[in-house]
């Protein structure tokens, strides 16, 4: 298991395995242990000042909520991973996210919202 007591020296490591972890567990269905996972490498990206992958963190963490049907904290995240990219003016990174929200807004029936992130 990571050396959780090592924090503050290989926080980008630790971040990049928790999001390959919770990518595993997303393939396996396990969305409770793929959210934990997610929110695991948020806390270590954090830590290394990474804002690319903060805003990958929060994407898994959406598809975590969304496949637990928890489309409010699913909204939620897809907003701050759009922040993100915006700060970073990652053009890529906003169009996925706009496409997500336009998903997740669908799911929400808020389809004047959808409509407008599509």
């Amino acid at each position: 298991m990571l050396c959780r007591t090592c924090k503050e020296n290989k926080s980008y490591q630790h971040a990049t395995i928790f999001c390959h972890l919770g990518d595993i567990y997303i393939h396996q269905n396990a969305f409770n242990e793929a959210k934990i996972s997610y929110e695991n490498a948020l806390e270590f990206h954090k830590l290394a000042n990474n804002i690319l992958g903060q805003a990958n963190a929060y994407i898994g963490l959406e598809e975590s909520y969304l496949s637990l049907n928890d489309l409010n904290k699913a909204e939620a995240s897809f907003q701050k991973a759009l922040e993100l990219n915006k700060f970073r003016n990652y053009g890529l990174g906003q169009g996925n996210n706009y496409e997500g929200l336009g998903r997740t807004y669908l799911k929400l029936n808020k389809l004047n919202e959808a409509k407008a992130s599509f």
